[in-house]
């Protein structure tokens, strides 16, 4: 039970990632000059590279000669965790305010 709970963990990140990447390769690559980025989408970035920073970290603690104490495990637990929710509501809030991540130049 637990195996797979981490092998769903590991393709849902896979997957976020190759999400986020995919978008900003497209924005860089090809919408640079006509559309810009909206003020609560550098909040929802900012978020999504507090996730993508602690779940870097918690791949690391992972590795077999790596050893963080007990409190750092818990703080990255937690805060990313913490993210996570975050962004679910800051998710939940632009859907209703109807608030976009782009708007056209």
């Amino acid at each position: 039970m637990l195996g797979e709970i981490h092998c769903t963990q590991l393709v849902g990140a896979a997957l976020l990632l190759a999400v986020i990447f995919y978008a900003a390769f497209d924005f860089l690559l090809g919408q640079k000059g006509r559309i810009r980025i909206t003020g609560s989408s550098y909040l929802r970035l900012a978020l999504l590279a507090g996730i993508v920073l602690s779940g870097a970290l918690i791949v690391i603690k992972n590795f077999p000669y790596v050893h963080f104490s007990d409190g750092l495990i818990i703080g990255v637990n937690l805060f990313h965790i913490g993210m996570a929710m975050a962004l679910l509501v800051m998710n939940l809030l632009c859907l209703t305010m109807k608030k976009r991540w782009t708007v056209s130049t």
